[in-house]
């Protein structure tokens, strides 16, 4: 998710996704605080989630955040995989 935020957080943690929430620390359009807040509440669901915030980048498709989401698609396993890996369950 580039620059969003939930209109109610979920009630339960997502089991067969990832979520990854990009966004600028100087979005003036929807705070940043949405995007930790959303963060903050998956991770203590148990959730597989991540956060990137940019330093001075606005409500905008910053190419610092696009490389981080290729990069995040092209190389990190997700959690449940290294979790099943490690004999943690499904």
């Amino acid at each position: 998710a580039f620059a969003g935020r939930y209109a109610r957080l979920p009630t339960e943690a997502p089991r067969l996704t990832s979520i990854s929430f990009y966004h600028g620390d100087a979005d003036d359009v929807i705070s940043a605080d949405h995007a930790r807040d959303a963060f903050e509440h998956l991770h203590a669901l148990g959730a597989d989630v991540s956060l990137d915030i940019a330093h001075d980048v606005g409500h905008e498709p910053h190419p610092a955040l696009v490389a981080q989401a290729i990069d995040r698609l092209r190389n990190v396993l997700p959690a449940r995989l290294w979790r099943r890996a490690l004999g943690g369950g499904a």
